[in-house]
């Protein structure tokens, strides 16, 4: 008796790994990737790839109208400053 409630057990168990390793894989969780953009209030966040190669974060606040540049530095595994301009100065424009 006690070893076929151990395969019942060991069965159950074994059964409910199955499941969930199943439905674990199943989830698609979502990843970043450039082109993505999120926008607040006060600042907004968009990433895209750089001209020199490699991933950039531009961080803007609505505020103060300035835009931020962060570049992904794979080296060091971290994002390292790149500029910090007026928006209006980007396209062309005077600095307000």
């Amino acid at each position: 008796m006690k070893t076929d409630r151990q395969t019942f057990a060991i069965a159950g168990l074994t059964a409910a790994a199955v499941a969930l390793l199943a439905a674990h894989m199943s989830i698609n969780a979502p990843t970043a990737q450039a082109g993505e953009t999120v926008l607040g209030r006060k600042y907004s966040i968009a990433s895209a790839r750089v001209v020199d190669g490699g991933e950039g974060i531009y961080l803007f606040d609505n505020d103060k109208e300035m835009v931020a540049l962060f570049i992904w530095d794979a080296n060091e595994k971290r994002f390292t400053p790149r500029d910090v301009r007026q928006i209006g100065t980007l396209f062309g424009g005077e600095a307000r």
